[in-house]
Parts: structure tokens; sequence; C-alpha cells
């Protein structure tokens, strides 16, 4: 089997569109259900049935945590259509690239945040 380059950003395209509906999955289970989804939220080294207020946790990393799923959401689905579809400029794509790096970097700032005020 001979992958491309297409076929690898593709299947790459399709892992942070998969990422990010794993995170809206948790940021469901924290918002309706208060499930602390170890390993995404909150990094395994973490008990989340130690956190101290989880009603504070919530209105802090839930709406940073759907910012986040959307961005990796939005950032696959224009991943694959460069791919599959029909190119785009390339300012374009390198624009919503560095826009959800910068997500990814700001939410993985707030979860450490969260973790040591709130574990």
């Amino acid at each position: 089997m001979n992958m491309d380059t297409t076929s690898m950003m593709g299947l790459l395209d399709l892992v942070v569109l998969a990422a990010g509906a794993y995170l809206l999955y948790g940021w469901y289970q924290l918002m309706k259900k208060d499930i602390i989804t170890q390993g995404l939220i909150a990094s395994k080294s973490v008990d989340p049935a130690r956190c101290k207020d989880l009603p504070a946790y919530k209105g802090y990393i839930g709406i940073r945590t759907l910012i986040c799923a959307i961005a990796a959401i939005i950032h696959g689905l224009i991943g694959m259509y460069n791919d599959y579809v029909a190119m785009l400029p390339a300012p374009a794509f390198w624009i919503t690239f560095a826009a959800f790096l910068v997500i990814l970097i700001w939410f993985g700032l707030c979860c450490r945040k969260a973790e040591r005020e709130y574990f």
C-alpha cells in the first residue's frame, strides 16, 4: 500500500476531526453528567473525584473545551475539503491551521491552570 501526500494529510485531518468529536463528547460528559474525562480534559495524574469545586471547574473549563472541540472539528473539515474536494488558497489554509494551533495551545494552558486551581 502506497500512501501519497494527499492521503496522509487526509488521514491526519480525519484524526483531528475525530479528536474534535471526542473532545465534544468530553464536554458533554462534563456539562450534562458531571463526569470529568481523565486524559482528555484533566490529565491522567489527576483524580476527578478530588475536584474541589465542580461547578466552578465546569464554568471555567467548559466553554474552553467547547471552543477547542469546535475549532478541531472545523479544522478537520477544512483540511478534508482541501485534500479531497478543492484546494483552498494557501494563505487561507495556513491561517486556519495557525488559528487551530493557537487555540490548541491555549486550551492546554487552560487545562493546566484548571488542574492547579481545582484539584
